[in-house]
């Protein structure tokens, strides 16, 4: 709002903004500094703008999305652009990172081609100079007539967004900025770029998990084919499989970020819905973990991913031992299995089985072995490769977890990223595996049982997540789990029974521990 000239009136349109974006925002809009305009059911974008631009009263209009931060003068950039050209829609020059100290373009103007002639043309879109450095273009852009600009930030004479399907009800998911491009030169009328308004789209801010929600519904596959079969129909055009790809794999990439239960197979419809895990049900092989996928639905692409992954924590596991004696690895296939037989996400699955690849080296404390590793896994499963690199980073932290408050515990919940929300998934599969394996019972780590602050916490996050039966089986098997270590007869352990408290591997007829801290 600092950047914002004298006389320019700024209005929130609320469609389903999370509590706490409402919170913020409650104030300002009670100064006066903003009017809030509040929908009582979900809205599309172009739904929203449609709705809000009868009240818009001033000669020019700019629709801004609420994770853009323009520079200062972009306004007077714009008013100028369009003042010199008569166009109906200038777009500014889009900047994309975390912040403004980004140096990379997302897009300069956007350029439209056709393949094909009459009915039977199909529509490529460009980004211009996208991902090219801002630096070394900049001094060389100059303002001139472009194809499209996008809702990110985009600029426009109101009497021009006024005109009757400009917002058009059916293209609502996605290319509704090039539909409001092409309605403007079927108008007669043009859109410019403007060099000298730069603002940045902050795409790379982690996704919070109170987002997540209505993200993964916003990007919805589904939704967006729709879109584009309405924008075809409207402009006489085909899809004809490769023109609308660039925008399929943005839509399924970005549903992919904030998705948590698994989509490809029939697992929302399984048992993980209305039951409680037992030990029977937990993988401890590779052929059970691949027999379970079978029998959840998940498909070959999904299953072959899996058996990948699995290979991967094989290789780098080999020779190690969990503290009650079994190979290294069928604790990470059993993590893995209580995943995929809670129906989440396969990059999670993924995630599972590899949870201790980064702290278990066979060399430890050999740097440049950690470097291999991590490498290996992002090569091989990048998505799954931020959850572990979370995971290793807090496991050890978490298991004393400081906070005892439900309330105080909530907010913590409520801040997290979603990646960080993945990685705690990944934590209470750890933390079952060893409770129905029997680990926690063989070794009798009490001192490494997690406190309920702990559990307080992995309920939590999972009750946010709408994963309710995971949550009530936590609670359930970490209280049984408790009652059988109190019940159970001790079992002498000290730093010399490594096999009793840490896992291991043997050098020669020698048992070394694996990493310092046991995970």
């Amino acid at each position: 709002m600092k950047t914002l000239p004298p006389g320019c009136k700024l209005i929130f349109a609320d469609g389903a903004t999370p509590k706490y974006v409402r919170e913020q925002i409650k104030p300002y809009n009670k100064e006066g500094v903003l009017e809030a305009i509040y929908f009582k059911t979900r809205k599309w974008p172009n739904q929203i703008r449609k709705r809000v631009i009868g009240r818009i009263k001033s000669k020019y209009v700019i629709f801004i999305d609420n994770d853009v931060i323009p520079s200062e003068g972009w306004i007077e950039h714009l008013i100028d652009c369009a003042e010199v050209t008569s166009a109906a829609i200038v777009a500014p020059l889009y900047l994309i990172g975390r912040d403004p100290s980004t140096d990379t373009i997302h897009m300069a103007g956007g350029r439209l081609s056709y393949q094909g002639l009459g009915h039977t043309r199909s529509l490529y879109e460009e980004h211009r100079l996208s991902s090219s450095s801002f630096s070394k273009h900049a001094p060389h852009l100059l303002r001139e007539e472009v194809d499209f600009g996008e809702y990110h930030c985009l600029f426009m004479r109101t009497k021009f967004a006024k005109t009757v399907d400009v917002f058009f009800d059916g293209i609502y998911a996605v290319h509704e900025h090039i539909h409001a491009s092409l309605m403007a030169k079927k108008h007669g009328m043009a859109t410019y770029f403007e060099p000298k308004s730069v603002v940045t789209y902050c795409a790379y801010q982690p996704l919070r998990i109170q987002d997540r929600k209505y993200f993964v519904e916003r990007w919805d596959p589904a939704k967006a084919d729709h879109s584009l079969v309405k924008f075809c129909e409207y402009w006489h055009l085909v899809d004809d499989g490769h023109c609308f790809e660039g925008i399929r794999g943005f839509v399924k990439r970005h549903q992919r970020m904030g998705q948590i239960l698994n989509t490809e197979g029939v697992v929302p419809e399984s048992r993980a819905f209305v039951a409680k895990i037992k030990a029977s049900d937990v993988a401890n092989s590779r052929s059970e973990l691949f027999a379970l996928a079978m029998s959840l639905g998940l498909t070959e692409i999904e299953r072959l991913r899996i058996d990948r992954c699995c290979e991967l924590s094989t290789v780098f596991m080999n020779g190690g031992y969990r503290p009650c004696g079994r190979p290294f690895v069928n604790h990470l296939i059993g993590a893995a299995s209580i995943l995929a037989w809670h129906g989440v996400s396969t990059e999670i699955i993924c995630a599972g089985l590899m949870h201790s690849l980064l702290q278990a080296s066979p060399l430890r404390g050999d740097n440049e072995f950690s470097k291999t590793v991590a490498a290996s896994i992002s090569r091989l499963a990048p998505d799954s490769a931020h959850i572990v690199a979370i995971y290793s980073q807090w496991q050890r932290r978490l298991k004393r977890y400081p906070y005892k408050d439900p309330l105080e515990v909530k907010r913590i919940v409520d801040g997290l990223t979603v990646l960080e929300a993945k990685a705690t998934i990944v934590l209470a599969a750890d933390f079952l595996e060893m409770c129905l394996s029997g680990e926690y019972l063989y070794s009798r780590r009490i001192n490494e049982f997690p406190d309920e602050g702990f559990i307080l916490f992995l309920v939590e996050t999972l009750k946010a997540l709408e994963m309710f039966q995971f949550a009530q089986s936590l609670i359930e098997i970490r209280a049984d789990t408790a009652r059988t270590l109190r019940k159970a007869s001790p079992i002498h352990c000290d730093a010399r029974n490594l096999d009793q408290l840490y896992s291991y591997r043997y050098d020669g007829a020698t048992k070394s521990p694996m990493i310092a801290l046991d995970v």
